[in-house]
């Protein structure tokens, strides 16, 4: 009797042991492999775990209202988009994967989710835009003009003129052409007709003064993408928390709502006199947070707001003084002091060395200032003398129902 009772004894101390061992080996497993969290930080038997995360660093592949639509590949903090705690009961968390994830296990960029969300399937038209007020580019921009050949050389290279955008919206709006021919100075009408071309054509419009630095393939697996104004920018000249849509690079398919929607909203502030309120960026961003709420903001139909070092890794230093005043200001938000000790680290100056996954770089060449010609020169080149096989924008209006 004793024999067996022992024998029982070091059967239950076996058993535990290896149940102890299972629950290790596949607790090694689970932090091998992606712990995905689906989640309504909205539902109150959340509050727990939406507290927990809150104090934690996640990689955030989408965090939503509603429905997915906004793609990261960096570690935020778990918070509602924008801060918006009042709007939290609204907000969805998709794909978070910690820390201890393995990196070829999910997607890690918003171009790599969208190829795979997409099924392989591109969104955006292999068109690059760009536009002038007339065919004579200054010679500042051939260097970067071409480097836009150079990594796209199966992509259509059109060019808009300013009577070109004229005659579009004549076309396709003519509700909106006695304001295009209002407007005080022709960066608010360059703008206007990025829009409108995007919209009926769809592609990639890009300023004259983007340098490319690699293929843009990647990102027509996006329905809609806007690039986002520097750090710098946003936090130490605007004061803008959540970032800042820019318009100097915008890739989409044709027919997106979202342009739809700013080119329908345009008049209304079609009589401020900054550009950055008008047509650019802050009008943008206003355009761009209102669209984000709406029901229809997924699928083919979503918005990518990107990063600052994907198509804008570099800070307009001809404003630097802007953000010297920022940081010397006494007792800013802490927010702040990360970025304003890096900058004064860095003498107010760009970083030598560009993200090696930066798309395109921004030169800040403002040529809607006065002195843009007397710093420059006038010195100008036809662009069909820069670049083989130019498509003329006004040769394509006759075209549109082939984008539709």
């Amino acid at each position: 009797m004793r024999i067996l009772k022992y024998r029982k004894s070091g059967w239950c101390i076996a058993a535990v042991v290896l149940v102890i061992c299972v629950a290790l080996y596949l607790d090694y497993l689970l932090l091998q492999k992606p712990k995905l969290y689906r989640t309504s930080i909205g539902r109150k038997e959340d509050n727990t775990f939406r507290n927990k995360l809150r104090n934690q660093d996640y990689n955030l592949i989408a965090a939503v209202p509603h429905k997915p639509r906004q793609f990261y590949g960096k570690k935020v903090k778990i918070v509602p988009h924008g801060n918006e705690t009042s709007n939290i009961k609204k907000w969805r968390i998709y794909g978070l994967f910690n820390e201890s994830a393995k990196k070829d296990t999910l997607p890690r960029t918003w171009w790599e989710l969208s190829k795979k969300n997409s099924g392989n399937k591109t969104y955006v038209n292999k068109i690059l835009h760009q536009t002038w007020n007339d065919y004579k580019v200054p010679n500042l921009f051939i260097p970067w003009i071409k480097s836009l050949k150079r990594h796209h050389p199966n992509w259509e290279y059109w060019f808009w003129t300013k009577q070109d955008g004229r005659q579009l919206i004549k076309k396709t709006r003519p509700d909106l052409l006695r304001m295009y021919d209002s407007y005080s100075h022709d960066i608010f009408r360059a703008d206007v007709r990025k829009y409108i071309v995007l919209y009926e054509f769809g592609g990639v419009f890009l300023d004259l003064d983007i340098e490319s630095l690699r293929s843009l393939d990647p990102i027509t697996y996006a329905p809609c993408v806007l690039c986002q104004e520097p750090k710098a920018h946003s936090l130490l000249l605007y004061h803008m928390d959540n970032g800042l849509a820019a318009n100097g690079v915008m890739a989409t398919r044709p027919r997106h709502p979202f342009f739809k929607y700013v080119i329908d909203n345009l008049r209304e502030t079609s009589n401020l006199t900054q550009t950055v309120k008008s047509t650019g960026p802050l009008m943008l961003d206003k355009r761009y947070r209102e669209y984000i709420g709406k029901p229809n903001d997924s699928g083919p139909d979503a918005v990518i707001l990107a990063d600052p070092d994907d198509f804008l890794p570099t800070f307009d230093e001809d404003v630097s003084q802007g953000y010297i005043g920022t940081c010397s200001i006494g007792n800013l938000p802490g927010h702040y002091k990360p970025l304003c000790e890096k900058m004064e680290k860095q003498d107010f100056a760009n970083e030598k060395k560009l993200p090696a996954h930066s798309f395109t770089d921004h030169k800040w060449i403002h040529t809607n200032v006065g002195h843009f010609l007397e710093e420059f020169g006038n010195e100008t080149t036809d662009i069909h003398k820069v670049i083989s096989h130019v498509i003329n924008g006004a040769d394509m209006i006759g075209t549109l129902r082939n984008y539709r």
